[in-house]
């Protein structure tokens, strides 16, 4: 889970609420709205992140392609 979108998504409500994760997983499956709407929030954040690094890496991969080419 420490590697994961969830585990991540954990993460940084923790660390915006300044609680431990334990707190987190409790509030969220007794529908404590505040962690919810953080969990949502970090959430599509870190998917936009996730897409930012997959277009950069399709640039890159498209930019290197290129420089062979012209050699």
């Amino acid at each position: 889970m420490l590697d994961s979108f969830v585990g991540e998504v954990y993460f940084r409500v923790s660390k915006h609420l300044c609680i431990p994760i334990s707190e987190v997983i409790r509030g969220f499956h007794n529908w404590d709205w505040d962690i919810i709407m953080l969990m949502r929030k970090y959430g599509e954040e870190i998917k936009a992140e996730q897409e930012r690094a997959r277009e950069l890496k399709k640039q890159a991969k498209k930019n290197k392609n290129t420089k062979r080419r012209m050699r």
